[in-house]
């Protein structure tokens, strides 16, 4: 489409979509050994172990789809007869290294388990080599789990090896350069959507500029001329590390696509709902975290970079690498135009689509049993138990004029799952034929009923006394 404008490619091995539909798991470790990440102790290895002293993957940090284990040994020394320090139980919530980025990738996105409404110690327990007062220092850290709904107070991080008696690991919603929960990205918007709660929308152009910035990992020699182009034709001039993680957040939901040189703070753009944006990159080749923040997010975002650029000498300072655009009037023209093409799909009105409303309806099987849903992963159950409670709540049919749907009967809905139907969406559509349940293939919804939380799936088979339902009227 363009001569000098040459969009990116992913740097991914191959081309598939790791995009996994709903939540990730929680893993529960007994007598968990959780090794520091200290740079004054003699190992070079930290890690979360289970008693055994095999590592704990929930607990590791990946990169790559080929999983790329990162920093951490496969197993470690353990003695149930050393005398380790020991708490009861906390949440690990993976490592701090005070970049952006990688907050983002290696913290926040084991913290989607916070908008589920699950039963689980306040206490976050992280990796880092830096201190906890370091890491409060920061003021955009600080404001970033306050709009999460974490209290400093219950981080916590050690320096000398601890026994956790329960420690319980949640997945990370995503991984560098590999895959990315819906899910994830879900909360991610709920937490955007807080954020900007009083906020003017943005209704100007903004490009998000590095002339402010004095360190990195490159720069553009003439990002001067980039500015002088965008605002002679009304685009305003942004420095991200001047705003509050808020400000920053509303940008990205503002009413015009976002203009600015790629990197962390284009990962800003995954607590905004569907954003658009036009990046300028410093190669043909982009990490692949923003491709598939991008799809799972919704998000129509163009990383573009010059065709003819090269390297220059001296660097500046604070950068291992200065970038030249030669031809850059062509290279911003073209920028430009990418640009407007996503402004003329501005839509008229921002209508939200209403919540499934209807008549509500409490399910119960042949057994009498209660079908429910466990909080944990969204599976499907029965159960003798009437009600909500630590691990499960009730399921529910809202019929309406558009059908029937199956969904979890809380204030924070979440990703459902029966076997053979597990797509990770927050309702099921199903068809309701006297005592049998349905899919639109013909698959009824059945219920083994062998004991409490058996899941419950949906079979092929001809319906028997398994496939019968009793639906009540929910008060």
């Amino acid at each position: 489409m363009f001569s000098e404008a040459v969009r990116c490619k992913s740097n991914s091995k191959d081309n598939q979509d790791y995009t996994i539909e709903g939540l990730p798991d929680i893993r529960v470790v007994p007598n968990a050994l959780y090794l520091p990440k200290n740079p004054h102790r003699d190992q070079g290895y930290f890690g979360i172990f289970d008693r055994y002293g095999r590592l704990v993957n929930e607990c590791s940090m990946f990169w790559h789809k080929d999983n790329i284990l990162s920093s951490h040994p496969r197993e470690t020394k353990i003695s149930q007869l050393w005398d380790y320090h020991e708490i009861d139980s906390a949440v690990y919530c993976g490592y701090i290294g005070l970049h952006y980025g990688h907050v983002l990738l290696d913290f926040v996105s084991r913290l989607w388990f916070i908008k589920q409404n699950l039963l689980l110690p306040k206490k976050y327990l992280i990796h880092s080599h830096y201190t906890k007062e370091e890491i409060l220092s920061k003021t955009w850290f600080c404001e970033l789990i306050d709009l999460i709904g974490i209290d400093p107070n219950d981080i916590i991080l050690f320096d000398i090896p601890i026994k956790i008696k329960t420690l319980y690991a949640p997945n990370p919603g995503c991984e560098a350069d590999s895959y990315v929960y819906t899910g994830f990205t879900d909360f991610c918007n709920q937490v955007g959507d807080d954020a900007i709660q009083g906020l003017d929308q943005i209704d100007y152009p903004v490009y998000l500029s590095r002339r402010k910035l004095s360190y990195g990992s490159l720069c553009l020699d003439n990002e001067n001329y980039i500015v002088d182009y965008l605002t002679q034709r009304g685009v305003k001039e942004i420095f991200p590390e001047l705003l509050s993680i808020r400000e920053q957040i509303a940008i990205f939901s503002g009413k015009y696509p976002v203009l600015g040189i790629s990197g962390s703070s284009f990962h800003t753009s995954i607590f905004s709902r569907k954003p658009r944006a036009v990046g300028i990159h410093f190669g043909p080749q982009l990490t692949e975290t923003f491709f598939a923040i991008d799809r799972a997010n919704h998000a129509d975002i163009d990383y573009l970079y010059a065709k003819h650029m090269h390297s220059i000498e001296p660097s500046r300072p604070g950068f291992p690498r200065t970038i030249k655009i030669e031809n850059s009037e062509k290279f911003m023209s073209e920028v430009f135009e990418c640009w407007e093409i996503k402004v003329k799909n501005i839509p008229v009105s921002s209508e939200k689509k209403p919540s499934l409303q209807g008549d509500e309806f409490f399910i119960q099987d042949h057994a009498a049993k209660w079908i429910k849903i466990m909080k944990h992963n969204g599976e499907i159950v029965s159960d003798s138990s009437f009600g909500e409670d630590r691990i499960s709540c009730m399921a529910k049919i809202i019929q309406n004029e558009n059908g029937a749907f199956i969904m979890a009967d809380h204030s924070t809905g979440f990703p459902i799952f029966a076997a053979d139907k597990a797509d990770g969406q927050r309702s099921i559509a199903v068809k309701i034929d006297g005592a049998h349940i349905m899919l639109d293939d013909g698959r009824h919804l059945r219920s083994p009923a062998i004991g409490d939380y058996t899941p419950v799936d949906f079979t092929g088979n001809s319906p028997s006394s398994w496939e019968k339902f009793t639906l009540h009227h929910k008060k």
